[in-house]
């Protein structure tokens, strides 16, 4: 999949607010790309959590929703 200029630079732009949500709990995540796919991978007490999200998908998701699905936060929270 090719992205146009607009949508590597919207890419790009989620990319970075990502790193910076989970710089600020704390996170270290490796984004890798798959041909279309991002494969999100980290440590969260003493878990190894992976997950492959389609990369246009990935632009529209709320980033710090995704964050709290992966970390559970919601569910620790009650």
């Amino acid at each position: 999949m090719f992205l146009d200029y607009e949508e590597q630079d919207t890419y790009e732009r989620a990319i970075i607010g990502f790193i910076q949500a989970s710089s600020r709990r704390g996170l270290n995540p490796k984004l890798t790309e798959e041909d279309n796919n991002l494969v999100i991978t980290f440590k969260y007490k003493g878990l190894d959590i992976e997950h492959t999200t389609n990369k246009k998908d990935f632009v529209k998701a709320d980033k710090i929703e995704l964050l709290d699905l992966l970390t559970n936060k919601r569910a620790e929270n009650g």
